[in-house]
Formats: C-alpha cells, structure tokens, sequence
C-alpha cells in the first residue's frame, strides 16, 4: 500500500516558482556575461524559452531559439 509519506518522498521538489524566476536567478549567476559581444542566449522551444528570455534580457543580448 503507498502512503502519503511514499508519494512526498518521490514527487519532485520545486525550486523556482516558475520558469520566469528560474531565467532570473540563472541570469544572477551568469551576470560576467552582461553586455558583452558575442554572447547569444540559446533557448529550447519546449518550456526553455521563458528562461532564456529572462537570461537574454539581464545580460542585454540576442536570443535565439532551437527546433
């Protein structure tokens, strides 16, 4: 029988509350890369663009997306 506790233990933790905080604290530890040339922001079209957009707007530079 699972319990409660079983399921808790195997659900994932949440970290961010959302993909658009996750963009802001990965652009927080990228902010070296603020406002220099040739760094672009690559971003996954499955659930990856709200992060780099997030990343491409904090370090003032062009992002682009992947298929």
């Amino acid at each position: 029988m699972t319990t409660a506790a079983d399921v808790t233990r195997r659900s994932p933790r949440r970290v961010f509350r959302d993909r658009r905080e996750a963009g802001q604290v990965l652009a927080n530890l990228l902010g070296a890369y603020r406002d220099q040339s040739g760094v672009i922001v690559l971003g996954l079209v499955r659930g990856g663009l709200p992060v780099a957009w997030e990343v491409a707007a904090a370090l003032n530079a062009p992002l682009n997306s992947t298929r």
